[in-house]
């Protein structure tokens, strides 16, 4: 086990334009001040702060406050602000670049380091031709390249296939918190120019004020500082180890009080085991009465590249790491895999179960092709064949807890299961959906299995392109407080809900949480990082496990990362863990003396059956 989460060397630089490299921003500004100002609507400069990186559209919506148009009104106001632009930047010269850009381009160029510039305008070319930089840059992704802007990851992703550089080589440098979101989507490390209130809620990977007296060393050594702070909260392996599989499953488990999730990989590999345990859902099994029910696992996603299955028990793992952020709770996994038939892939993804909507979980799947153009394939599905391990003889014969009642897939991008335990009879559903991002086009087509629905993403890579693909999971169950007979609707409100606002939006509110968690439950150890991790990563599954709602539950003594005790709850919870809340966030210890308290009169029942006092 590494304790330290390394990135590959940086082999391309992403530039955005517009506030980056030149003072195009002040023009924009004035631009749509300027219309603003003649629709007679107030404007200041610090409402264009929420204008920076996102499409002239959207800043239109932004500007116009809810003031409904017609889409003919719509057109006419943004080639009106766009002819205001083009007006001021006619007349652009090199002395228009910001202080410290030419010299660090000039390093770049030195240091063989590519260089590419992303923006989401669509008068770049105009702009690189006044400031004379195309001898500086090697690729241009605008306005007209991709479909869809930032937060979404395609300007950089095509950015980074036109320079032939895999996202995980790449480092963006941008001045928008839409831009740093859309990198890390990527997969990219990730810039910031600008003040660091600007980014709350993003995380960039590091922060300087502008380029001014920057050259490439004191970048690289802003992003070693960030990372050197970073490491205390990290817990990483840079190497695949079989024989401790289930060991690191254990570590690597994410989850939120209602559910937590083991680190199996999304794929699979052959020995793993599994597991989502949903608090408090249980269900009988023979000789030790009840266990916590294995769920249908959200996690399934398989990949096919130009018709090879992806299997790191097959093929050659080229490069490989995998760290869990204990700031966040999230889990990424980087590597790089050769299939039998010479396909090479990079894969990054991430991970997450919601601490604001604890009811959901989160999957982001990048796959670049870096040696082949193919046919490429994502089948994700709510995989209901998972097992409890050892409940019968032979021991490593599993049970499955569920009776599945029904399967759909409602849209060619989403499926669901309605199933049932075998003995407690509590009803769980599962709501999927799955979007594929960074490709010209995607099919969809539905995986009409009984007991594992789900559906497939078709499309094609070119070789260094990337397409990235996110899964949401919504889970309902009968065994929630107020909730109804059939939890199938639930599960699909919760999902649409998640939908309506968005990947970037949910990772937000989710690493918010994480952040007022840590502010009060977290314990700073001087001079020894080894310490200070160990004692993190305990809290971390504490917190992962205590339950945040009180709804008569409390912390399973193997918490929510396995099989151990059955998920049941021992009287240590109250020895060991309830004081620890008791000092940080007396609402969760609440919640735990709330459970021992109503679960008393049963105890003093099983104590007289026994023959005890009680």
């Amino acid at each position: 086990m590494a304790l330290r989460a390394s990135w590959p060397a940086i082999a391309a630089v992403i530039f955005d334009l517009d506030g980056v490299l030149t003072d195009t921003a002040e023009y924009h500004y004035r631009a749509w001040k300027r219309l603003a100002d003649e629709e007679g609507i107030p404007f200041s400069r610090e409402e264009n702060e929420a204008l920076r990186g996102v499409s002239r559209r959207r800043s239109l919506e932004i500007l116009l406050k809810g003031r409904p148009v017609t889409e003919e009104q719509a057109q006419e106001m943004m080639a009106r602000k766009n002819r205001y632009y083009q007006e001021l930047i006619q007349h652009m010269t090199p002395a228009d670049l910001l202080p410290g850009v030419p010299q660090l381009l000039a390093e770049l160029r030195q240091a063989g380091i590519k260089v590419a510039v992303a923006t989401v305008s669509k008068n770049a070319r105009t702009v690189l031709d006044g400031l004379d930089l195309w001898p500086a840059i090697d690729a241009l992704s605008d306005g007209y390249s991709v479909g869809r802007s930032k937060p979404a990851p395609d300007l950089f992703l095509h950015a980074a296939a036109q320079l032939g550089v895999p996202p995980s080589q790449c480092l963006v440098v941008e001045d928008a918190a839409a831009g740093i979101e859309a990198a890390h989507a990527g997969g990219m490390r990730a810039l910031a120019l600008g003040p660091a209130q600007r980014f709350a809620g993003v995380e960039p990977d590091a922060i300087l004020p502008s380029l001014a007296g920057a050259s490439w060393a004191t970048i690289r050594a802003a992003l070693d500082a960030s990372h050197a702070q970073a490491l205390p909260w990290l817990l990483a392996e840079d190497a695949l180890d079989p024989a401790r599989l289930g060991w690191h499953e254990t570590l690597f488990t994410i989850g939120n009080g209602y559910l937590g999730t083991r680190g199996t990989f999304e794929e699979r590999f052959p020995g793993d085991q599994p597991a989502t345990l949903l608090n408090g859902l249980f269900d009988d099994v023979p000789i030790i009465h009840t266990e916590l029910a294995n769920a249908p696992d959200w996690l399934n996603l398989e990949l096919v590249i130009a018709g090879e299955p992806f299997r790191l028990d097959q093929g050659q793992l080229l490069a490989y790491q995998r760290t869990l952020d204990m700031r966040e709770g999230v889990v990424t996994r980087w590597l790089r895999w050769q299939s039998p038939h010479g396909h090479t892939v990079e894969v990054w993804c991430e991970r997450w179960a919601s601490m604001a909507h604890p009811h959901l979980c989160a999957l982001r799947y990048a796959v670049t092709a870096l040696n082949f153009a193919g046919e490429v394939e994502l089948r994700a599905a709510i995989d209901g064949t998972v097992e409890n391990p050892g409940n019968l003889v032979p021991a490593e014969i599993g049970l499955r807890h569920w009776w599945f009642q029904g399967h759909a897939c409602p849209t060619p991008q989403s499926a669901e299961l309605l199933a049932r335990t075998r003995v407690s009879g509590a009803q769980l559903a599962a709501a999927m959906h799955l979007e594929v991002q960074g490709v010209a086009e995607a099919s969809y087509s539905c995986r009409d299995w009984t007991q594992a629905p789900g559906v497939a993403g078709h499309f094609h890579l070119e070789q260094g392109q990337t397409a990235v693909a996110t899964k949401l999971v919504a889970y309902a169950h009968t065994r929630e407080p107020d909730a109804p007979p059939n939890p199938l609707p639930l599960a699909r409100q919760r999902l649409q809900a998640a939908l309506g606002q968005g990947y970037e939006s949910l990772l937000a509110a989710h690493r918010a949480l994480w952040r007022d968690l840590w502010q009060s439950c977290d314990i700073e150890i001087e001079g020894d990082e080894a310490a200070q991790r160990a004692v993190r990563f305990n809290l971390y599954h504490l917190l992962i496990a205590v339950p945040r709602h009180p709804a008569r539950l409390s912390i399973p003594a193997k918490t929510l990362s396995g099989f151990g005790y059955r998920g049941h709850v021992c009287w240590e919870t109250e020895i060991f863990v309830v004081p620890v809340f008791a000092f940080t966030r007396l609402e969760l210890a609440r919640n735990l003396l709330r459970y021992r308290y109503h679960t008393l009169p049963g105890a003093r029942e099983n104590a007289r059956r026994a023959g005890y006092e009680g």
